[in-house]
């Protein structure tokens, strides 16, 4: 709704690969990003990048919901 997030697939990569290769290079990144990472649990098999940020968060944050 707010414009600040994407959903997506690499090919050749599982999203469980991507995401570890984000946090690998976090340094990369020019501002903080969030990445779901389970869903009730269960690893996510799409990768959700959006740009919210809250100060106590490192650069590259994974989250549950």
């Amino acid at each position: 709704t707010m414009g600040k997030a994407f959903d997506f697939d690499v090919e050749g990569y599982t999203a469980q690969e991507v995401r570890e290769w984000i946090v690998a290079n976090a340094d990369k990144f020019p501002c903080k990003i969030r990445l779901e990472n389970e869903l009730n649990g269960k690893q996510i098999s799409w990768v959700h990048l959006d740009v919210f940020q809250n100060k106590k968060n490192p650069k590259v944050y994974l989250f549950n919901i």
